[in-house]
């Protein structure tokens, strides 16, 4: 009976031993060149939008919204992959002048439809154990679909902006590679080992695209019957121009979990001019929020 008991200590202790270390192994997020993660995250933020648009108005629009997007993403020591689609409306509103003749709309509502791809790749030479750069070419797709009852005919505006960029990245690594005590006299706590990032990209517009009308939206092109289809109808006048320039930013903070997942709060300025044919069209949006990142495979490479 001793003997039974003397084991099932043993082994209870044994097992506690070993639920310890592993609750202190270094997380699974620690990248190196020889594995790779894939992840899907999705995001949800807090949005500050601005724009003016000269084909309609020179006023300037600004106004709050909410932005959510979805996330496919490569990352390791050798390669940055991501695949981006999100979603975003905002209630703008412009400082009207008053006037006892014309009483234009100070409201509109902007929703916006992104697609955006970027591969970087690791540059050795510029990069150490604290800091990891990575560079490469991006691309993105903005979908702008405006409507603000008060411009009358004017009142759908519609325009895509298509950028090839090239991006640079900067990660910052902040882990903490072992247990930390802190002593505060009155109380004392763990703080556990963990893998902690900074990430900073930004991506300038190389080649510049944009889908516009000409001097106004006013929808007035010819309809034959049946023969002519809305889609057509309504980007008659629309021209693909090349001009412009684009800019875009992002802070993030990553923090890796024990299970592979890893969670983060970031920061994203995305600022487009896109004069098209005659009427320029100009748009800047702030977004904050927080994002959640799933493991979905580790790939030796």
């Amino acid at each position: 009976m001793f003997h039974r008991i003397l084991h099932l200590v043993f082994t209870a202790s044994y097992l506690g031993v070993q639920a310890q270390q592993a609750a202190h192994f270094p997380p699974s997020g620690a990248f190196d060149d020889g594995s790779g993660r894939m992840y899907f995250s999705g995001q949800m933020a807090f949005s500050l939008a601005t724009f003016r648009d000269f084909a309609t108005s020179p006023l300037f629009y600004n106004g709050p919204g909410l932005s959510v997007s979805t996330n496919a993403l490569y990352r390791s020591g050798r390669t940055d992959e991501r695949l981006e689609l999100s979603f975003g409306i905002f209630s703008t509103f412009a400082s009207v002048p008053n006037s006892d003749v014309l009483q234009s709309g100070g409201f509109s509502v902007f929703n916006t439809i992104n697609l955006y791809y970027h591969h970087l790749f690791f540059i050795r030479k510029i990069s150490n154990d604290q800091f990891r750069i990575k560079v490469g070419p991006a691309f993105n797709s903005t979908q702008n679909i405006r409507v603000n009852q008060g411009l009358f005919n004017n009142a759908l505006g519609l325009e895509n902006i298509a950028n090839l960029m090239i991006a640079a990245s900067l990660v910052r690594d902040f882990s903490r590679l072992k247990d930390k005590k802190l002593n505060f006299y009155l109380f004392k706590f763990m703080l556990p080992a963990r893998r902690r990032e900074l990430h900073v990209q930004i991506n300038s517009g190389i080649l510049n695209f944009n889908y516009r009308p000409g001097y106004a939206y006013a929808y007035d092109g010819e309809i034959i019957g049946t023969e002519t289809s809305p889609l057509n109808w309504a980007l008659q006048n629309y021209r693909w121009n090349m001009n412009g320039w684009r800019l875009q930013t992002r802070l993030e903070w990553l923090w890796y979990l024990y299970n592979g997942n890893a969670f983060s709060l970031f920061y994203h300025w995305d600022a487009a001019h896109a004069p098209g044919q005659f009427e320029a069209f100009q748009m800047a949006v702030h977004r904050m929020g927080f994002s959640y990142y799933f493991e979905r495979k580790i790939k030796q490479l």
